[in-house]
């Protein structure tokens, strides 16, 4: 007795599945066909695979169930098509027949029954078109359904109710519920090797010889390189393998390369095209990068290479900057080859500017004192100066050559001469006495030395036509040059203005000609104080108003040095008035004489203003300016 029994075979034409109903007639005794419902993969099934024939006696294929494969529930969301995500309530057939026909159903029983024919299921590449990764062979339970999403795995679901086949088979699982096994999901991969999912974990499996596959693992189909654990599990997350540490993603297990951001070590690595986590200066896509030593995590900001003696910068993306940078408020630059960041003096060439970075590489602005020289540098672009300059905040005019360096002393600039303070740097104006050239000098409000016929004060003052020295007869000339070194010496330590002292000096001495200062080098007609030498000598008095000529004893000294030296201590003691602390110019010192601790300097009621007219008419304030 015969039973007539439709059966599907699935085939391609074109890029189009077409199934078609195969009617076998099988006797009663004969082996029964079982149909199972099979989903076809998005990736191709490799046609190894297909042509394999598992058979249901082997024991270590019986233990696996054939079932969808996916990369991840995701996948199966996103597809267009209804996805068979819910593996546990699916009916399946045995253990035994699944493992039997993982992708291949192939009961050929030729050997016995020349005219029955063979039925193979075969997935193939589905086609891009959604619409074709679906297909429906009967609507009833009991017959062979073909689910195919998008990105989803095989999927091998069956529902058998046929009593009989159950009872040829006693391990065919039915719809009643009597044997339920979990299903679990596959995917074919390369030749020979089977993406399996188990227990929560994705392994590799060799279908011939059933083996896990270990280590790293292309997967050509998925373009990703995946790891598998001695155990034979799909990694995830950091690994640390062979001397090296790798990422693989959390869902898929694919090898990460290039930049990734491991999120609980709030850090950025890179790995290279093997995977590998890199460190130390790395070039990538045209960018210095530098990846730390230890954690390889990606470098920001200032960073020193030690072999290479050089700090550099990194910005917020990790490359390597260059030229000029605004960083953190401060201008700095890096050198346009190497990064390096400089400093010192440098020239930028666009702005036509020299400029100054300390040590820090911060440029720098306004008065700055280096190796030894002052500099000023604009207070905006920080482009060093050169010229005059005008110092606002301490009220003077300096001049800064053309390496930015302050001048001092005697300057020749621009065809004219000029006088800057050899400590400040300022530039001078007024009279002034020139001490290693003997000369008095004239410099107007421009600071230029003056020449000829020249109002100073309210007097007429010839100054020489070439030198500039102020011209007066040759033996007061010898005469002041002769005591200018010691009175201002002498001030210089009493706090005294030495043109009042010179004055003094030209007027009581006659210009150095007076019997006294010739016997005695008394400039100042000292009385004798009891002490040392004296002489004795004519002079003359006032009283009440009368003049009056009387001998007195001088006292005597060994050179005009001692004689103004005395002169310093005696205005320093009981004239303390006229010092440079208590007398705001030189005109109020001189009136100052006349009010001394013990009474007045001099009896003669023109006194003060005698000294004060020699004093311009020598122009002996330039020896009050002058530096020594």
């Amino acid at each position: 007795m015969s039973e007539r029994k439709n059966r599907y075979k699935m085939y391609k034409a074109g890029k189009n599945w077409i199934f078609a109903t195969v009617t076998l007639v099988a006797c009663i005794a004969s082996v029964g066909f079982f149909s199972e419902t099979v989903a076809a993969d998005t990736n191709s099934v490799s046609s190894a695979m297909s042509s394999s024939t598992l058979s249901s006696k082997d024991p270590s294929v019986n233990e696996k169930v054939i079932t969808s494969n996916s990369e991840s529930s995701v996948n199966q969301n996103t597809s267009s098509q209804p996805a068979v995500t819910n593996y546990d309530s699916a009916t399946s057939v045995a253990t035994d027949m699944q493992q039997s026909t993982k992708e291949t159903i192939n009961r050929n029983s030729t050997t016995s029954m020349d005219n029955k024919k063979t039925t193979t299921a075969t997935t193939e590449e589905q086609t891009d078109n959604p619409t074709n990764n679906e297909s429906t062979l009967d609507s009833s339970a009991d017959k062979p359904k073909l689910f195919a999403t998008e990105k989803s795995s095989t999927i091998a679901k069956s529902t058998l109710t046929n009593k009989k086949s159950q009872s040829q088979n006693p391990n065919l699982m039915t719809d009643s519920g009597e044997k339920t096994a979990k299903t679990q999901a596959i995917k074919q991969t390369q030749p020979g090797l089977v993406q399996l999912y188990q227990n929560g974990h994705w392994y590799l499996v060799d279908s011939a010889t059933h083996k896990n596959q270990i280590g790293f693992q292309k997967i050509k189909e998925q373009n990703k390189v995946v790891y598998y654990a001695t155990n034979g599990q799909m990694q995830y997350g950091q690994q640390y393998l062979n001397g090296y540490w790798y990422l693989f993603d959390g869902v898929t297990g694919a090898r990460k390369t290039g930049f990734q951001y491991i999120n609980n070590q709030h850090k950025t690595v890179y790995y290279n095209n093997n995977g590998q986590m890199q460190y130390g200066q790395q070039h990538l896509n045209g960018y210095w990068y530098l990846f730390d030593g230890v954690t390889g995590a990606r470098k920001t900001g200032f960073q020193y290479i030690n072999n290479q003696h050089k700090t550099v910068y990194y910005n917020n993306n990790g490359q390597m900057q260059y030229g000029q940078q605004h960083l953190n408020g401060y201008w700095y630059l890096f050198d346009g080859v190497t990064g390096a960041r400089k400093t010192g003096f440098q020239y930028i060439n666009n702005q036509h500017k020299t400029v100054y970075y300390n040590n820090n590489g911060q440029m720098q602005y306004g008065q700055q004192h280096l190796n030894g020289n002052w500099y000023l540098f604009n207070g905006v672009t920080g482009a060093r100066q050169t010229g005059f300059q005008y110092i606002g905040d301490q009220h003077k005019t300096v001049y800064y050559n053309n390496n930015g360096q302050m001048q001092y002393g005697q300057q020749h600039l621009n065809g004219c001469w000029y006088l800057f303070d050899n400590v400040t740097g300022a530039m001078k104006t007024g009279l002034y006495y020139i001490d290693y050239q003997h000369k008095v000098v004239y410099y107007a409000g421009n600071g230029q030395m003056q020449y000829g016929l020249r109002s100073i004060n309210g007097t007429e003052l010839y100054f020489n036509h070439t030198t500039g020295a102020l011209e007066m007869n040759t033996n007061i000339a010898n005469f002041f040059n002769s005591i200018a070194t010691a009175a201002q010496q002498a001030s210089r330590r009493y706090n005294l203005y030495p043109s009042l002292m010179m004055a003094q000096a030209a007027l009581e001495s006659g210009y150095g000609d007076s019997t006294l200062t010739k016997n005695a080098h008394n400039l100042f007609g000292v009385k004798y104080s009891g002490q040392g030498s004296y002489v004795t000598m004519p002079t003359i008095e006032y009283y009440n108003g009368h003049k009056y000529s009387v001998a007195a004893k001088f006292q005597a000294y060994s050179s005009y040095y001692d004689s103004l030296e005395r002169y310093a201590q005696l205005i320093a003691n009981s004239f303390y008035n006229s010092n440079r602390m208590h007398s705001a110019n030189v005109a109020t010192a001189a009136k100052n004489l006349y009010h001394g601790k013990y009474g007045s300097y001099a009896t003669d009621p023109q006194y003060a203003d005698k000294i004060i007219n020699m004093i311009n008419l020598y122009g002996l304030l330039a020896y009050d300016n002058s530096e020594f």
